[in-house]
């Protein structure tokens, strides 16, 4: 019920990392539009994340339905 603001916070710092990055700040300054740097540049960068925390919650799960 509450794991989910773990996994935001982690997201939110990897985004914030990621915005500073050289690619995404040359897409802004080309005018690029927020949306369309989302999801070609930061989602593709923070799946990682929400797959190994996937992972590891699905294994705590299952740990407490046992």
């Amino acid at each position: 019920m509450t794991s989910w603001t773990g996994l935001c916070r982690l997201l939110r710092g990897e985004a914030l990392k990621l915005r500073e990055m050289d690619y995404i700040q040359a897409a802004q300054a080309f005018g690029v539009r927020r949306l369309r740097i989302i999801t070609r540049h930061i989602l593709p960068n923070v799946m990682h994340l929400v797959l190994i925390v996937a992972v590891l919650d699905f294994s705590g799960l299952v740990l407490y339905e046992a």
